[in-house]
């Protein structure tokens, strides 16, 4: 399964490993973003991640982007703030709706990064 690390707010960051798990994936590094952060379930930080290959997919907000730009981690741009995605239409991010688009977003993100040469390929 893919590799994903999470950074985020801490509500969502608690529920992250068990979502990403129903999904087939591994998560590898998850942190709330909160003040200070706090390590979930025992994993890491992004600061574990030195690049690329360590995982396929890393989901933050702005300001985590940076540093996954810095190790060359793909990543999607996720929860607040995130001032390079635009909200055009309604689309649900809580109950099973918002699940069920969290992992519409995860795998089409994952394909465009493998599509662009940077992401594993499978």
């Amino acid at each position: 399964g893919a590799r994903l690390a999470f950074i985020g707010d801490p509500g969502t960051a608690a529920g992250f490993p068990g979502l990403a798990e129903d999904l087939g994936a591994v998560v590898v590094a998850c942190v709330s973003s909160g003040h200070p952060a706090v390590a979930v379930a025992g994993l890491p930080g992004l600061e574990a991640l030195s690049g690329p290959g360590d995982a396929d997919l890393c989901l933050c907000g702005t300001r985590g982007v940076e540093g996954c730009v810095d190790r060359g981690i793909p990543f999607l741009e996720h929860g607040f703030p995130a001032y390079g995605t635009r909200a055009l239409t309604a689309v649900p991010s809580l109950g099973w709706d918002g699940v069920a688009g969290m992992a519409e977003r995860v795998g089409n993100r994952l394909r465009w990064w493998r599509d662009v040469g940077i992401g594993r390929v499978r």
